[in-house]
Formats: structure tokens, sequence, C-alpha cells
């Protein structure tokens, strides 16, 4: 009964939790990505347009994220989205993969409400490339075929699935680290791949996001985690996989949306500016100001800014810090070299030396110290004597638990005076210790 009784909370919690874990397993989710309902056209053309589109988040209602928001997107153009944290950017992107559903306002694509399709058809022709990566342990090429599934590619062959994984990876500058691995497309990345590097990541993320080859890609600070150098050759494959496609882009660093079609700067939840980057700064409004905090006022006019750029980055070094370690361990060496090294026996003899006064406080906290220890043996002992009771007839074992009950209760008993006394010592033993030290310091 002992050994149970600590494992009641055990069970309590654990019937809490399974109580909200089943509420939520059966809760009837408005946005059903098993629902096979709804519309699946033959084809995807990527024209998005979010009209009057107003949407708070269930979890604070009073607070509104987007408010009557009005954005075009064309087809096979790049639309950058910038603005303040807090504008309601990546709910945009929320709200195109249906994580939520607009209470006001509709989003189309290719002219249908996108209530109307078909989830999954949806979120197969909508991919995202999000700014930390998630790849899973398996191979290189496991990881990038993960997006046909769901697919009508996910039919192919495993020669023709190869062949648009390799694309994949071509179009997003993965191959040239990919072939520099052990064994290349079947190189083992392990548990969340952490013996790649956060530019490498990426560039698998994008080529899973772009291997069925989807009409819409959405990038969600894409680059905002990489160095400059990793951010580099991430944004020229960015930049190669979103053409001929549809692209909205979520953007803090102005430099990586200069070239964007469209640039649509919000604030409050809607759209205040919209054009490009050149007609955008003619205007001198809210995305000039960005601009010049960022200091990127001219640097998209010319055909050499990238490699001006690059340049720049490349003569950003980092400062060399030498390290302490060596000054650490000698000091140690020192220490341990000086100090004092004596086992435990001989710090309890020093202790009993110096305050001889106290030393039938210490005997008797000793004592004391040990009888509670003895404890647990003498319960061991008294529980297999309950044990054999249960082999006697009845009246011998009626007889028996009795007296083994008995002696549980003379343990106890033992138990209150032994720890009374172990108290009632260390106090004395404590307070005669301060005293002392007190005495010391005025000293």
């Amino acid at each position: 009964m002992t050994q149970i009784a600590p494992q009641i909370m055990a069970f309590t919690k654990a019937s809490s939790s399974a109580q909200e874990i089943f509420q939520t397993i059966d809760r009837q989710s408005e946005i059903d990505p098993l629902d096979e309902g709804g519309q699946v056209p033959t084809t995807c053309i990527g024209d998005i347009r979010i009209e009057g589109v107003s949407f708070a988040y269930p979890a604070r209602p009073d607070i509104t994220v987007l408010d009557g928001l009005q954005l075009s997107a064309p087809a096979n153009k790049t639309t950058a989205l910038v603005g303040a944290s807090g504008s309601g950017k990546s709910t945009i992107i929320g709200l195109l993969e249906r994580w939520y559903d607009c209470p006001s306002g509709t989003i189309f694509l290719d002219g249908v409400d996108i209530k109307h399709l078909n989830l999954h058809w949806l979120r197969t022709n909508v991919r995202l490339v999000q700014q930390e990566p998630v790849l899973f342990a398996g191979t290189v090429y496991d990881n990038v075929a993960y997006g046909l599934f769901g697919t009508s590619k996910a039919d192919l062959s495993a020669a023709e699935q190869r062949g648009l994984v390799e694309k994949a990876c071509k179009d997003a500058y993965a191959d040239e680290f990919i072939e520099r691995l052990p064994k290349g497309y079947d190189t083992e990345l392990g548990e969340r791949a952490t013996n790649l590097s956060g530019g490498q990541k990426q560039r698998l993320a994008i080529a899973r996001s772009i291997v069925s080859e989807p009409r819409v890609l959405l990038l969600d600070e894409a680059t905002s985690a990489l160095d400059p150098n990793a951010e580099n050759i991430v944004q020229q494959a960015l930049n190669r996989v979103s053409k001929d496609r549809t692209t909205i882009v979520i953007a803090h660093k102005l430099s990586t949306i200069r070239d964007a079609d469209n640039i649509a700067v919000m604030a409050a939840g809607s759209v205040i500016e919209q054009g490009t980057h050149d007609e955008l700064l003619a205007r001198d409004g809210a995305y000039a100001r960005l601009v010049r905090a960022q200091d990127l006022g001219d640097t998209g006019t010319g055909p050499g800014d990238d490699e001006t750029e690059r340049e720049s980055a490349n003569r950003v070094k980092l400062a060399r810090t030498q390290t302490q370690s060596s000054g650490l361990e000698h000091a140690v060496k020192e220490h341990t070299k000086d100090g004092i090294h004596y086992n435990l026996i001989w710090c309890i003899w020093i202790i009993f030396r110096e305050q001889k006064h106290l030393y039938k406080w210490h005997l008797v906290l000793g004592l004391a110290t040990l009888a509670g220890g003895a404890t647990y043996p003498a319960q061991a002992i008294l529980f297999s004597r309950v044990v054999e009771a249960f082999q006697l007839n009845a009246r011998s074992g009626v007889e028996q638990g009795d007296f083994y009950s008995l002696m549980f209760f003379i343990v106890a008993l033992g138990n209150l005076f032994v720890y009374a006394a172990v108290g009632w010592a260390s106090v004395i033993v404590a307070q005669a210790r301060g005293f002392l030290s007190d005495n010391y310091r005025r000293y």
C-alpha cells in the first residue's frame, strides 16, 4: 500500500489528460482535411484575389488581425508582402492554406471561392516554405519525394519519380551539396537532419515543395534565419523556382523582394500601398520609409547590384575572440594543486574535534539517523512475514496478521521518536555552530 499510494496522483493526472485528448479526438473540425467533398478543377492557373477579408484568431476574438483586406496576386507573378510585425502578413498564408476560414470576405483562386474547393486539391496546388524547415529521418530522396504524396505524380514509376526529385533539387540548387554527400540522394539524414546546415535544409524544403510542380508557392520568411552566404544561395534558388508560377513572398529584408512584380505594404491588417519597387519609391510613402530604414534607397536600379551586394557580403568578417579555456584549465590546475585533499572520515573527525562540546548531540544525531535508516529494512522483514501469514490456515493467519500489524504500528511509533530526536539535535547543533560563527566574525 505504501508503494501504491504515491501513484494515485499519476493516475489522476493521466485521467484528466485523457479527458482532454478524447475531447479533441471527438471534436468535429470545421475544416476537415480528409473530407473528399468540394470542387476539383482540372487545371490550376494560380490567380489569387482577396476581397474584403476581415479576420480575428479564435483564441483572440477581440483583436482584429485583418480588416477589410483587398489584395490581388496575378498568376505567374511574384507578389511580396511587407510591413511591420503584427500587420497580418503571415495570417494571409494561414487563410490561403485554409488553416482558418475567414468569417467575412472571400478568397478566390482562379475565380473560385477556396471554401468551395476540395481541401486536399487546394493544399497540393498551394505549397508553403516556412522559416524553419522540417525534415524527417530518412534519405535525401525520401524527404524530397514526400512532396509527391497525395498528388497524381505519386502513381508514377520509381524511375520517373526519381527524375522529378533530381530536377527539383537542381532547380533549388540542392544538387551541388547532395553530390558531395557519402551516398548522394540515398544518404541517411538522421533525426531532424542535424548533419545538414540551415541553408541546405532550406533548399531541400524548397525542392520538396516544388517537386509536384504546384502552381502557387508561398514563402514565409524563407531566408530570415540564415547567414548572409546561405541566404544568398537560397534566395537565388527561390528566384529560380518562382518563375512561371504564382508566388507570394513575406519578407522583412526588403533586399530580397526588390525584383518582385508586385509589392504590397501592409499596416493594421490592410494594404496601404501597392506597386513595384520603383513605383513605391517614387511615391515616397510608407515603403520608401522602410527602404530608407534599411539603407536600400538606390540598390535596385543598376544591373550590377547583385554582384555589388555579394561583394559587400563577402567583405563581412566575423571577429575572432580568443577562447578562455586555456586560462580556465590553468586556474583549475592551480586550485587543484594548492587545494586541501581530505577524505570524508577525516573531515568528520575535524568537525568533532573542533566542537567537542557538541559531541553528545552529534552522538544522539548519529544514532537517531541510523535508527531512522533501519526503518526500510525493518519494513521489508515485516512485509515478508505478512506474506507468509497468507499461507497459514484462517485462524493462524489472522493471529499472525494482527501481530505483524502491531509490529508495523510499533515501527511507526519508533519513527516518531527517532525523527523527533533528529530534528531536535539538528536544531541545537545548527544554532550552536551559528553562534560560534557570529563570535568569530565579531572577533
